[in-house]
C-alpha cells in the first residue's frame, strides 16, 4: 500500500517521467528552500575561550566537594533536596558569571 503511494508521489513530481518513474534531475523530491544563517563561530569561540575553562574550573571543584558533604553528612531521605538546593547556588553563580560577562561587553562597545 505504502509503495504504492510512494511510487506513485515519485511519478507525479517535476523531472521524472511518468512512465518508468525514472528522475531526470539531481533529486526526486523538490527540496524544501534553505536560508543561510550567518556563522557566529567567532561569538561562540570567544564565548568558549572567555568561559569554558574557568566555569569547568568551578564545576569540577564545586561538585566533588558537596556531593563529599552529601553523602558524608545528609541522611538519605533528604540528599535530593540538598543537592536541590545546591543546584539552585550554583544557577545563581552562573547567572551572576553571565551578566557580569554582559557587563564587560557594554563596557568594551561603549569604549569605557
Amino acid at each position: 500500500l505504502f509503495v504504492a503511494r510512494d511510487e506513485k508521489r515519485k511519478r507525479s513530481q517535476p523531472g521524472c517521467d511518468p512512465e518508468t518513474g525514472e528522475t531526470k534531475g539531481s533529486h526526486t523530491y523538490p527540496r524544501a528552500p534553505t536560508t543561510t544563517v550567518p556563522s557566529s563561530n567567532r561569538g561562540l569561540k570567544g564565548k568558549l575561550d572567555d568561559d569554558l575553562l574557568g566555569t569547568l574550573k568551578v564545576n569540577w571543584t564545586f561538585w566533588p566537594a558537596f556531593h563529599v558533604l552529601n553523602f558524608r553528612f545528609i541522611e538519605p531521605p533528604d540528599r535530593i533536596l540538598y543537592i536541590n538546593a545546591v543546584q539552585v547556588l550554583y544557577n545563581v553563580f552562573l547567572v551572576l558569571k553571565a551578566a557580569e560577562r554582559g557587563k564587560k561587553k557594554d563596557v568594551d562597545a561603549r569604549g569605557e
